[in-house]
């Protein structure tokens, strides 16, 4: 059995994302923020890469909602992607026993030769999205610490306010802004450096 290592996140890091929570859509990348809070949770590698609107039925839908918007569908655009080299495949032996094998990700070439090439998905849209946010949420801390979303009155119309809270029902911290996903991630951030933790935690706070 493998030992448990949890993943180091670097205080100063979570203290720079949450400094740079209020500046996004206008001084700070959404894109690049998103790519940030990945690298917290996951060692897998990143880059950017170009993409178009990969949905079959959306592209349908568009079109025949709007043929000439739609032809944008077709304009590639950059996004950041992760990498994953390897995949888990399960198989009988000869003996007929299960078996998991790993092997590379990759594509045949026209001359017949495999080529490695890694998967790549597009990043989780943690700050603009709602149910990435509460991904991300879940990413850190699983079901051990409780989000709670209250909508309030705010300057310029409804503000949210997201809390998470430990198993006594104690508010370990939370956020209050105009946009929900913020609010979660916020959240999450404060609540990282809070310090609050658990035994066999997937991360651990290093001061760095």
């Amino acid at each position: 059995m493998e030992a448990h290592t949890p993943r180091p996140i670097s205080r100063s890091a979570v203290e720079a994302l949450l400094l740079h929570l209020p500046l996004l859509g206008a001084d700070y990348s959404s894109a690049d923020f998103d790519a940030d809070l990945f690298s917290l949770i996951d060692p897998r590698k990143m880059r950017k890469a170009m993409r178009t609107v990969s949905d079959v039925m959306e592209r349908d839908r568009r079109s025949r909602q709007d043929p000439v918007l739609a032809t944008f569908d077709e304009i590639t655009y950059e996004v950041w992607v992760s990498e994953t080299p390897d995949m888990e495949v399960d198989c009988e032996d000869e003996n007929g026993k299960l078996e998991f094998v790993v092997g590379p990700y990759g594509y045949t070439a026209r001359d017949g030769s495999f080529v490695e090439s890694p998967r790549l998905d597009p990043i989780p849209e943690y700050t603009r999205n709602t149910d990435d946010a509460i991904e991300f949420k879940a990413s850190v801390f699983q079901s051990f610490l409780r989000l709670s979303v209250t909508e309030v009155d705010g300057q310029w119309g409804s503000d949210y306010r997201a809390a998470l809270l430990s198993p006594s029902g104690d508010v370990v911290h939370d956020h209050l802004t105009g946009a929900l996903p913020h609010a979660i991630i916020g959240a999450v951030l404060g609540a990282l450096l809070s310090g609050w933790t658990r035994p066999l935690a997937s991360y651990e706070l290093i001061d760095e």
